[in-house]
């Protein structure tokens, strides 16, 4: 599931910038991700799991935006606010740390269509499937990405929905999660965490603390809204520890 809600690839709010930033080292020092150092690696006896286990085997909960159109919303959930796993209802402002960020190009469809999008991870890749990402291109292809984070339970978090969260660091739990974003959504997100991976956040996009707003977009074929991030602060001590272990784990 992707925050892009609106799928009209001629609306002039969903415009792509034809510019490619290619990735240095300031992107690559970023955190590993969390089950990165899981790629092949003989179980622990205690997790009662035997054989080789791989990152593939490792399912995070989605982090989701609900729209208004959302089945979620028919159900009792507030439009245009954010759920862990379409199951936890988090408000329309929310605190997380960014992992690792995975930038992508996906092809436009037609709204409504049954065909599946093609991805593809580099401008290259886009040039050979004949795509490109200048507007207006026959085959027009958008900037996407997949985070990974980790996200802070609400102060008001019921004890049933708690375990969802299993890490606690100063006080305050959060859990591992991995959110989509493209068009609007892209550039209300991705955009300003890659630039922070470039400026401030050069050691590493987990030093980060964001705060992740529902802010409305608009367009003339209708309403929607986007994951907004904004840097607040910074991570401390323990959280960049936390991050550590993960990565360790395995």
């Amino acid at each position: 599931m992707t925050f892009a809600a609106v799928k009209d690839t001629k609306a002039p709010t969903e415009a792509i910038e034809a510019e490619v930033v290619t990735t240095t080292t300031a992107v690559a020092t970023v955190a590993p991700t969390l089950t990165q150092e899981l790629a092949v690696a003989p179980t622990k006896v205690a997790s009662g799991i035997e054989g080789e286990v791989s990152q593939r085997d490792i399912q995070l909960p989605r982090l989701n935006l609900l729209q208004k159109t959302s089945e979620l919303v028919d159900a009792g959930f507030s439009p245009n606010s954010f759920a862990l796993n379409k199951e936890i209802p988090l408000g329309k402002s929310i605190e997380v740390v960014v992992v690792k960020l995975f930038k992508k190009y996906q092809q436009d469809t037609v709204y409504g269509s049954e065909v599946t999008a093609h991805v593809c991870d580099t401008l290259a890749e886009v040039r050979e499937a004949g795509g490109s990402i200048e507007w207006g291109a026959e085959n027009h292809y958008s900037e996407m990405a997949n985070i990974e984070l980790l996200v802070k339970a609400p102060a008001d978090i019921s004890e049933d929905h708690l375990d969802a969260f299993p890490y606690e660091v100063d006080g305050s739990h959060w859990a591992p999660c991995m959110m989509t974003v493209a068009k609007t959504a892209y550039k209300a997100s991705a955009k300003p965490i890659i630039t922070a991976a470039f400026s401030t956040l050069r050691a590493g996009l987990h030093q980060g603390l964001w705060t992740v707003n529902a802010e409305m977009k608009s367009a003339p074929t209708g309403t929607w809204s986007v994951p907004q991030f904004k840097l607040t602060g910074r991570t401390k001590q323990e959280m960049y520890e936390l991050v550590e272990a993960l990565n360790a784990e395995g």
